[in-house]
């Protein structure tokens, strides 16, 4: 301990401006107890953080203060928020220790083991994600020696510490490191040894309930939890403000009857389950059916399996569970998300069954009558016109309630000759899809003539209405900014949608504004290839339903009778072999999504993800003004800040309170921002967005009243001893500016852990001529108009071309772009020729062929 510093903390004041109350009381808490910071997002959440790691650095020689944030692209950018202003305090401190090379370094999964080790033991400031710690820790590449000098965890977004997420796990690690034991339970009566280390957690919103509330206590050791809110009377005056806009959607005649073409499906499964097989209620509405409350119902079937009445098999019963959990999924799809995400899903079980006819693959018994039915075929036929009308293919005519061109299935002729299933039995003793036709939208219908879904689709429909709402308020924002406004050059939209799947449509439909609206996706690491219907949890969830290779519960249908291993039930079926799940699968927020797989193309970032190298390759382009418009997942919905950020809209309406302020909480951050929700008129999201709103205003009164809380005041360390005058430091103010900062966030005190970046690292002095927002606009509009195909002829779209870059020289050399705009576009891009015609050194790989030849044409 340095005493001599313990008698005074530094607080920052930037470029003169008055020390904020809030951040004040935050710090304070933070010095001396084990708190949880729960401000609005854009409130300075980094600067309290930043104020307590730099003392402590100076009361603690030799000490190590970790900042764990839950990805890269987010350490990354917290590592560049903080390093400055800590080097910046540090240096205006007499007593801190002198400024070393490698103090502040950041550490990712890139870093090999070795070099970790030899960076813990010189680090005072480490930035990585929780992970890394966890691992090194259990490892031992970060020693006892090196782990005993933690004395500060600094941890953000810390709602994600639930469950076994690497947060709760390393602060336990480091606890039982220096106890010899894991952290018992609460008990008044026999408090515990506290950990001599100080823990800070972060975050907008502690939880979504207080039983989620409650575990983040326990596992972060949490005494104080420090709240404000948007309506707090001292965060007020810094608030820039939003205004939240819902738009209640309008369902079109030609969704509203392929929704009840699709709950025609729905309503199969649910009469076998509940008229034949007595398993669940008859639910009352198929169109607002959800997945949560049919898995409520197959849970307590699996409690009371033993009194099967029906004399079918239990495992067929829950086969079937999964599917109308599954078909719930695809109708929530449908109606919030559009027909292109619901179709992918439809097509992908075709395709599934047919490959288990063939061999290739398999499918569960229920899959199979379910895709059989003459339910699914009308289905089928439905959504392929639709389809083909989205995509600009003539419909071919057919007969009513012909199959013609089911899919993969094998179906053709008409639905009355063809030989029906078992299940189609079922389904007309119930009288399910024998029904009138009936009126859909306030649209007549003539006597004797059944209206098809693609008969009400108007011409030009983008597969659901949100799209052209969020098309007119895209180009509405930027047409209107446009007109005088200093803001239009730097103003900035994210759009947010949990699924991938929509996220490139999304994408491809504001590609056709270009170069008005140039959007890219930001989205997570996928796990598995074709996962762009599921929603995107590559960053928020940890674990995945219980299933087999089969993609059944306990087999799928194969060679042997019901049991484990590569066999199925039912003696037969299709495919080749079931699973090695035992018992009845775990349930999380996506059951049943697994087996929503589709074929997009290889290409389409929702089928492959993003790395996170990727990830950080886009929000840099988004910041520098190159595109102007990123749609993310869940992945953005954390820590981004992009004061620019004018306009947010909400795609879909997140049922977590968590998410919802989160995504909320990107706009309005340097200026006053604005906040768009798009809402499906009679659908589950209208109630799910209220529910979050009241869920976020209950857990917050719940916290600020502290009556369901126990907190942890046994295991919060003092640190500081109780010799100290006035028993705390004072507060000593100092004096920073921007330019300060930034001189000493390039001093070379600050080591990065990357290969490529201590390969460039001597090439950063080297002279470069940018490109302006103007001449990025031209950029775009020339290439939306002319974009060589891999042909060498020219595509006239708004897409990046997948073709070489050698087929576009060729193209453009021997004249496939008009001459003057050719000029045009390359004296635009010869005003970035220090980066662009110099090869950069190599070190162990040579320059390929395509870089070569672009160096040379832009060389001249």
């Amino acid at each position: 301990m340095n005493m001599n510093a313990m008698g005074t903390y530094l607080y920052p004041l930037l470029d003169g401006q008055p020390a904020r109350a809030y951040q004040q009381g935050a710090i304070q808490r933070c010095l001396f107890q084990n708190t949880l910071v729960a401000l609005p997002t854009g409130m300075g959440k980094t600067l309290i953080a930043v104020v307590v790691m730099a003392n402590y650095a100076r009361w603690f020689p030799n000490s190590l203060s970790i900042f764990l944030a839950p990805t890269k692209p987010l350490v990354s950018q917290q590592m560049q928020a903080c390093r400055g202003m800590i080097q910046a305090i540090l240096r205006h401190a007499d007593d801190a220790p002198r400024l070393e090379e490698n103090w502040i370094v950041e550490m990712n999964g890139s870093t090999q083991p070795k070099v970790r080790e030899r960076l813990w033991g010189n680090a005072r400031f480490v930035f990585s994600t929780p992970q890394i710690l966890q691992n090194d820790i259990k490892s031992g590449t970060l020693s006892t020696e090196n782990a005993k000098r933690i004395t500060l965890l600094v941890i953000d977004e810390a709602h994600r510490a639930t469950g076994k997420y690497a947060y709760g796990v390393s602060v336990g690690l480091l606890y039982k490191l220096h106890h010899n034991h894991d952290l018992p339970m609460y008990n008044p009566q026999h408090p515990s040894s506290p950990g001599p280390f100080r823990v800070m957690s972060l975050t907008a919103t502690p939880g979504s309930h207080m039983e989620a509330v409650k575990e983040i206590v326990t596992q972060l050791h949490v005494s104080h939890i420090f709240i404000r809110t948007e309506e707090s009377m001292d965060v007020v005056p810094y608030i820039h403000g939003r205004r939240i806009e819902e738009m209640v959607i309008d369902m079109p005649p030609w969704l509203m009857m392929a929704r009840n073409t699709l709950a025609d499906v729905l309503r199969r499964s649910a009469n076998l389950l509940s008229n034949v097989c007595n398993a669940m209620k008859m639910p009352s509405d198929m169109l607002r059916l959800s997945g949560y409350m049919v898995r409520m119902d197959r849970d307590r079937f699996c409690q009371h399996m033993g009194g099967n009445r029906s004399g079918l098999d239990a495992p067929r019963i829950i086969a079937e569970f999964t599917i109308l959990i599954s078909l719930a999924h695809i109708m929530q799809l449908l109606s919030e998300h559009g027909l292109r995400p619901a179709w992918n899903a439809i097509n992908q079980w075709d395709q599934e069954v047919q490959r288990a006819k063939e061999k290739k693959g398999s499918a569960t018994r229920a899959k199979v009558d379910c895709v059989e039915s003459k339910e699914w075929g009308i289905l089928i036929k439905e959504f392929r016109a639709l389809i083909d009308t989205l995509d600009g293919k003539p419909v071919a005519p057919s007969t009513s309630g012909a199959r013609a061109g089911a899919g993969p299935s094998g179906f053709s002729g008409t639905l009355t000759t063809a030989k029906p299933t078992r299940t189609d039995l079922v389904s007309s003793f119930f009288n399910v899809s024998n029904k009138p036709p009936q009126p859909t939208n306030g649209v007549p219908l003539a006597t004797g003539v059944t209206p098809t879904a693609v008969s009400l689709a108007h011409t030009g429909f983008l597969g659901h209405p949100k799209l052209e709402k969020m098309v007119e308020v895209v180009s509405e924002h930027f047409s209107r900014l446009q007109k005088g406004s200093d803001v239009a050059k730097s103003t900035r939209i994210i759009i947010f949608s949990q699924y991938r799947g929509s996220v490139s449509e999304i994408v491809g439909v504001l590609h056709r504004k270009c170069p008005l609206v140039r959007c890219e996706p930001f989205i997570g690491q996928s796990k598995s290839a074709g996962a762009s219907n599921q929603k995107d949890t590559s960053e928020t969830t940890a674990g995945s339903p219980s299933r087999g290779r089969g993609g059944g519960w306990r087999g799928g249908y194969g060679r042997g009778g019901f049991g484990r291993g590569r066999g199925g039930f039912n003696r037969g079926g299709f495919g080749r072999g079931g699973g090695r799940t035992h018992g009845h699968p775990t349930t999380n927020a996506d059951d049943g999504i697994d087996e929503l797989l589709i074929g997009f193309d290889n290409n389409d970032p929702a089928i492959h993800g993003q790395s996170q190298k990727e990830q950080l390759a886009v929000l840099n382009r988004f910041r520098q003004g190159e595109t102007n418009v990123i749609v993310a997942t869940c992945v953005g919905e954390e820590g981004l800040d992009i004061g620019e950020v004018d306009l947010i809209i909400n795609y879909d309406a997140p049922s977590s309170p968590i998410r919802l302020l989160q995504r909320i909480g990107r706009t309005g951050r340097a200026r006053r921002g604005k906040v768009v929700v798009f809402l499906a008129k009679d659908t589950r999201e209208e109630n799910s967005y209220k529910k979050a709103q009241r869920d976020y205003k209950n857990v917050q009164a719940k916290i600020a009243s502290g009556k369901e809380l126990f907190l942890r005041t046994d295991i919060s360390p003092p640190m500081l001893p109780p010799s100290l005058p006035n028993g705390q430091p004072e507060r000593r103010e100092i004096h920073l500016t921007r330019d300060e900062i930034r001189r000493e966030d390039t001093d070379g005190t600050a080591a990065s852990t990357s290969k490529r970046s201590r390969t460039r690292k001597s090439h950063d002095n080297e002279p470069s001529v940018g490109v302006s927002p103007e001449d990025m606009n031209e950029y775009w509009r020339l290439k939306s108009k002319y974009d060589v195909s891999s042909s060498g002829g020219v595509t006239k779209h708004g897409f990046h071309s997948a073709g070489s870059l050698a087929d576009r020289a060729k193209a453009q050399i021997y004249g496939a772009v008009p001459g003057r705009e050719l000029e045009t576009a390359a004296r635009l891009l010869r005003r970035g020729l220090a980066w662009q015609s110099l090869e950069s050194p190599h070190v162990h790989i040579a320059h390929s062929q395509r870089s070569t030849m672009y160096r040379r044409i832009m060389a001249g």
